[in-house]
């Protein structure tokens, strides 16, 4: 599990990242929000994989406020973690950060629909969690680390269930909480939304 971890920096915090594939000779990472959605450009922003320190290339936000990233960088790093989708209350977990390695189990899920329909859910989990790091079941992953907080909550890898063409990207796009994500939420294809 930890070929697929990284750390991803901005000159705001630092958390955890995991590689989740590649595309067009990029690799590609799902993070927290919060890690990278205040940077003005992406050049602000860096991932430590395999040691090497590299500059991210693109930065994708989740739609509808949804606390999750996509960060891209050059090149084929890491080793990219498996996905389940399937999470029960009661089921044996693993909490994976650069910073924090923790069991437990889940304590409950919570289906969510936002405003525009978009269905994801909510895993809560007893255990010890970083920032932006995995959760994983069966060394698959099932969630990603959304909230520091006493809460202890985290969004199924469910947002990821479409394996189509993910956004073109743009060799300095800009990023920031106010830039929306370039996204059709009526496309049941578009892996972004």
């Amino acid at each position: 599990l930890q070929k697929s971890l990284v750390v991803v920096r901005s000159p705001y915090t630092v958390g955890s990242g995991i590689i989740i594939g590649y595309e067009n000779g990029k690799t590609k990472i799902l993070t927290s929000k919060q890690i990278v959605e205040k940077v003005s450009n992406v050049s602000e922003v860096t991932v430590l994989a395999n040691e090497d320190q590299l500059p991210a290339v693109a930065i994708f936000f989740a739609p509808d406020n949804l606390s999750l990233a996509f960060v891209y960088i050059q090149g084929i790093h890491g080793s990219p973690a498996s996905l389940n989708y399937d999470t029960l209350p009661g089921e044996a977990i693993l909490s994976l950060s650069y910073d924090v390695l923790s069991q437990g189990t889940i304590t409950g899920t919570t289906e969510t629909t936002t405003s525009t329909g978009y269905e994801y859910t909510i895993i809560e989990t007893d255990i010890d969690l970083g920032n932006g790091g995995g959760i994983f079941s069966d060394d698959a992953l099932i969630g990603v680390i959304t909230s520091n907080s006493t809460d202890l909550i985290v969004i199924s890898t469910i947002v990821l269930q479409s394996n189509s063409t993910w956004p073109s990207f743009d060799p300095d796009p800009p990023v920031g909480p106010d830039i929306p994500i370039p996204c059709d939420l009526s496309d049941p294809e578009c892996v972004a939304c």
